[in-house]
């Protein structure tokens, strides 16, 4: 296992284009699975989701997106005449969409 862990902590360094934040959460990911196992590493995915469930950018949540109301605008992109409002976490005052048909 120690051989395994140098290998990956040279690999996660010669990537360049890697987030500051992404390199700390393999490092953290890498450190609990080698000192617990599967259980660090649930673990250590619990915090992460647990602090990126609590982050805001620009005053709105990160996951917000994910929250069973707005679902329809996030992962699985429904058809326009179905989604009649804005999402409520960044629709404010201007709720309801302009819906442009072709006719």
């Amino acid at each position: 296992s120690v051989i395994i862990f140098a290998i990956t902590a040279v690999a996660i360094l010669l990537t360049i284009n890697v987030n500051e934040f992404a390199t700390l959460y393999r490092f953290f990911l890498l450190f609990l699975g080698s000192i617990i196992g599967i259980i660090g590493i649930a673990a250590g995915t619990i915090l992460m989701l647990t602090q990126l469930f609590s982050k805001t950018s620009f005053g709105i949540p990160i996951l917000s997106s994910f929250s069973k109301e707005e679902f329809k605008d996030s992962a699985i992109r429904f058809p326009l005449e179905e989604m009649e409002y804005r999402p409520a976490s960044i629709a404010k005052t201007n709720k309801k969409r302009k819906i442009y048909r072709e006719e």
